[in-house]
C-alpha cells in the first residue's frame, strides 16, 4: 500500500512538472499520466504481468533483459525529471536550461521504453502486456458535456487536468491543492464522521468551503 501511495505521488508530481513546464501537448500527456498512473509506477501492472515476464524471460531472454533495462532507465529518467521539475516555475536560466534538458532526456528514455514494450506486445499471445490507457481512451469516456477532471496534488501546488470529447485538454494551475492541505482535510473528514452532529456538519462545511475555494472555483 505504502508503494502504490508513492506510485501515485510520483504520478502526480509528473503531472503537476509537465502542466508548470507548458507545452502543447503537456496537459494531454499529463492526463495519460494520472489516468495511468504512469502506472501507479508501473508496479501494480508489472505484478499483473509478472507471469508473462516469467514466460518471456524462457522464450526470449534478450528481449526480456531488454525490457528490464528500458524500465530501469525509465524510472531513473522519471526521478531525474521530478527533481528537475520541482523547482519554481520562475527559476533562474540554468535551471530552466536543466528543465529541458532533463525533459528532452526523459522523452528519449520512454521512447525507448514504449520500443520495448511493443516489441514484446508483438509477440503472440503478448498483445496486452503493459497496455496503458491513452488519451483517445480517456476522451471516448468523456461526454460532450461532461468533462473528466483529473486532479493532481503536490507539494508545491496542484493542477486539474480537463479532458473533453472533443478539443485539446486543459490544464488550471491550483496553487492552493497541496498535500499537506488535503492531508488536513482528509482529517477533517475523518472526525466529521465520528463528531456529534452540529461539530459534524461544522466540519464538513469547512472541507466544502475549502474545495470551492481551492478547486471548483478555479
Amino acid at each position: 500500500e505504502a508503494a502504490l501511495g508513492r506510485g501515485v505521488g510520483l504520478a502526480s508530481r509528473s503531472a503537476y512538472a509537465l502542466t508548470a513546464r507548458g507545452g502543447a501537448d503537456s496537459a494531454g500527456e499529463a492526463a495519460e499520466l494520472i489516468e495511468a498512473g504512469r502506472g501507479v509506477l508501473l508496479s501494480a501492472a508489472l505484478e499483473r504481468n509478472h507471469l508473462d515476464l516469467q514466460r518471456l524471460t524462457k522464450a526470449d531472454p534478450a528481449l526480456a533483459r531488454e525490457f528490464r533495462a528500458s524500465l530501469a532507465a525509465l524510472a531513473s529518467a522519471e526521478r531525474a525529471a521530478l527533481t528537475t521539475g520541482s523547482a519554481p516555475v520562475a527559476a533562474p536560466a540554468r535551471t530552466r536550461a536543466e528543465l529541458a534538458a532533463s525533459a528532452a532526456a526523459l522523452a528519449e528514455t520512454r521512447e525507448s521504453f514504449d520500443q520495448a514494450v511493443q516489441r514484446i506486445q508483438a509477440v503472440p499471445d503478448y498483445g496486452a502486456f503493459l497496455r496503458f490507457p491513452e488519451l483517445a481512451t480517456v476522451r471516448a469516456a468523456a461526454g460532450d458535456d461532461e468533462p473528466l477532471v483529473y486532479l493532481a496534488a503536490t507539494d508545491l501546488g496542484g493542477v486539474a487536468v480537463v479532458v473533453r470529447a472533443v478539443g485539446p485538454p486543459q490544464a488550471i494551475q491550483l496553487p492552493g491543492l497541496t498535500r499537506s492541505a488535503v492531508s488536513r482535510q482528509v482529517d477533517l473528514l475523518r472526525m466529521a464522521t465520528t463528531a456529534d452532529t452540529a461539530d459534524g456538519m461544522d466540519q464538513y462545511e469547512l472541507v466544502t468551503e475549502w474545495m470551492w475555494e481551492s478547486v471548483m472555483r478555479e
